[in-house]
C-alpha cells in the first residue's frame, strides 16, 4: 500500500524519470521564468488552444447543440491539451534547464538551484556554483576561458 510512504521530492522524480502533474507544474513555471522565447514558446500555444476552444464551441452552438455539448466538449478538451502540454512540454523545457545547470556545474549547484526555486527565492546560478564550490572546475569557466583565448588571438 502506497498510503503511508512518503512522496518523492522533485529532484528524486527527475533522478528517476516519473515526474508527477504537480511536479511537472512547478518545472513549467521554472521554465517560464528562465526562458528567453516566452512568447513562441507559452503565450502563442496558450492562446492557440485558446481559439481553438472558442471555435469549437462557436461551432457546436451553431450546429444546435445542447449547453452541456458546446460548453463541457471544448472545457474537457482545454483540460486534456492544458495536461498534456505541461506535462509533455513545458515540463521537458525546466527539466532541460536543470540538466544544463547540472552539466555545467554540477550535481549539487542543480540541487541548490532547485531548493531555492521550490522555496520563492531568487537566486544566481554562479553565485550557487560558487557557495558550492563547484565553479571553479565547471564547464562553464573553462568554456569563458576557451572564448576569451579565442578573442586575444583575433
Amino acid at each position: 500500500m502506497n498510503f503511508f510512504k512518503k512522496a518523492p521530492t522533485l529532484y528524486e522524480q527527475l533522478e528517476i524519470g516519473n515526474v508527477s502533474f504537480a511536479s511537472a507544474i512547478k518545472l513549467s513555471r521554472l521554465a517560464f521564468l528562465v526562458s528567453k522565447r516566452r512568447f513562441v514558446e507559452f503565450y502563442l500555444p496558450f492562446l492557440a488552444l485558446v481559439a481553438t476552444v472558442l471555435a469549437c464551441s462557436k461551432f457546436l452552438h451553431s450546429e444546435g447543440r445542447p449547453i452541456s455539448h458546446y460548453v463541457g466538449i471544448p472545457m474537457m478538451y482545454f483540460a486534456w491539451c492544458s495536461f498534456f502540454v505541461v506535462k509533455l512540454f513545458w515540463a521537458n523545457k525546466g527539466r532541460s534547464y536543470l540538466e544544463w545547470v547540472e552539466d555545467m556545474f554540477g550535481p549539487k549547484t542543480c540541487q541548490a538551484v532547485l531548493d531555492l526555486f521550490l522555496a520563492g527565492e531568487r537566486y544566481d546560478v554562479v553565485q550557487e556554483a560558487k557557495a558550492q564550490g563547484e565553479y571553479v572546475s565547471s564547464l562553464y569557466v573553462k568554456s569563458l576561458k576557451q572564448s576569451a583565448t579565442a578573442q586575444r588571438s583575433e
